[in-house]
């Protein structure tokens, strides 16, 4: 089996609000393929995760920052049904959300490796080093509080950016394959802080059989 590849990816920003939002991805996904949702938000809030094919998501790792409440949060599905798919999400309480979805292919039965959470407050700045096998699949979702002017990925590929001005809900998804037995995915970032952030590996695993 192919190692991880990117496929697509989409990102959205909605106003303050505690009903339910949707975001479709642009193209149908594959059978088989992994779903990362990740969320921010400017509030100290928990969110119900769905989607229009009544699929049960995990979450990975969630973080609110010391500074203001402001959550990150992240979530995936392995071996997703194919087709059309929409994520749906709430959150417990009105508040700005941001949202980046994305679909990874190759990744089979695999497993949540690890996850940390953190928060830096650096102008530069990249995840803690997040434990990994060779192959493994590298998330970062990162959450800010203050404007930005750029961002781009040192290392591995920056897939979605939604700024929220000076809200506490911006949000950016970066992702990598790991060479190694640790990585450290990096963004370059300008005239913002960030907080509430999240790193997560991903194992590929066999692929599923003809029956499921």
């Amino acid at each position: 089996m192919a190692g991880p590849t990117f496929v697509q990816s989409k990102s959205a920003q909605f106003a303050s609000s505690g009903a339910q939002e949707t975001l479709a991805f642009n193209t149908n996904v594959s059978l088989g393929s992994l779903i990362v949702v990740e969320l921010a938000s400017g509030a100290n809030v928990t969110f119900t995760i769905g989607d229009s094919q009544s699929q049960t998501y995990t979450q990975a790792g969630t973080y609110s920052g010391a500074s203001g409440g402001e959550t990150t949060s992240l979530w995936y599905l392995f071996n997703t049904l194919a087709g059309p798919l929409t994520i749906k999400y709430t959150p417990s309480s009105a508040c700005l959300t941001s949202i980046a979805i994305a679909e990874y292919s190759g990744m089979g039965l695999g497993a949540l490796n690890q996850v940390i959470n953190f928060t830096e407050t650096n102008n530069h700045f990249w995840t803690n080093i997040v434990g990994s096998l060779v192959g493994d699949l590298v998330i970062g979702v990162w959450s800010q509080e203050t404007n930005t002017t750029s961002i781009s990925a040192d290392v591995g590929s920056l897939r979605e950016f939604q700024n929220n001005g000076s809200t506490a809900c911006s949000i950016a998804l970066a992702d990598l394959v790991a060479v190694g037995t640790t990585t450290q995915p990096q963004c370059n970032i300008s005239t913002f802080c960030v907080y509430a952030s999240i790193a997560a590996s991903f194992t590929p695993g066999s692929p599923p059989s003809a029956s499921q």
